[in-house]
């Protein structure tokens, strides 16, 4: 699975990422609920690759990746836009996949706690400034919110938060098929609460 980078061919000018050392960070923040430790290491590796990699490698955990960019509620504002940034690049370097990004969204019985509304996900994949990544975000979370018997329905708070900051024609094709996007289906739902 970690071909797609992490095995490249190196270079002087390709930094190798130490697995244990960012492995290690990612169970300190797991183990925290804190994004701080992601943002501190991003602050020591600088190397555009290395940074890739690392995100590579956390969102080859699946739904970890998404709990731990949900957990930006200590972040200073400029610690998430370096957050969102490094993992925009990775994007477009192609460490992280949309399909990795589809699998990072998690369900509250795959690491999401029931009833979480995954704003801070939702912002740092605004914070990224790929609509490709955003775009796929909503969706996910819309497929989710739509599931019988689902634990998941105020997410959509989220998909909107994301759906704002999406190009107006994605917008426009986004809206069309998920009514649930539109001012006014946001204004009906605060009404009912």
């Amino acid at each position: 699975m970690h071909a797609r980078m992490l095995n490249s061919a190196l270079n002087s000018s390709d930094p190798r990422l130490d697995i244990s050392q960012a492995r290690q960070v990612l169970k300190d923040a797991l183990r925290t609920s804190d994004a701080r430790e992601i943002v501190r290491w991003l602050e020591e590796h600088t190397h555009e690759l290395a940074r890739s990699r690392f995100f590579e490698l956390m969102f080859s955990f699946g739904p970890l990746a998404g709990t731990l960019l949900n957990a930006v509620g200590r972040l200073l504002p400029s610690e998430r836009r370096l957050l969102g940034d490094a993992l925009g690049r990775a994007f477009a370097l192609g460490a992280v996949r949309p399909e990795d990004v589809r699998r990072a969204v998690p369900e509250h019985w795959s690491g999401a706690a029931p009833g979480d509304e995954h704003l801070g996900l939702a912002e740092v994949l605004v914070l990224t400034g790929r609509p490709a990544m955003i775009r796929i975000y909503v969706e996910r979370e819309l497929e989710i919110c739509r599931k019988p018997h689902g634990q998941d329905r105020q997410r959509v708070a989220a998909a909107r938060m994301a759906f704002i900051a999406l190009p107006a024609d994605v917008q426009a094709e986004l809206q069309m098929r998920h009514p649930e996007l539109s001012a006014e289906s946001a204004t009906a739902s605060a009404e009912a609460a």
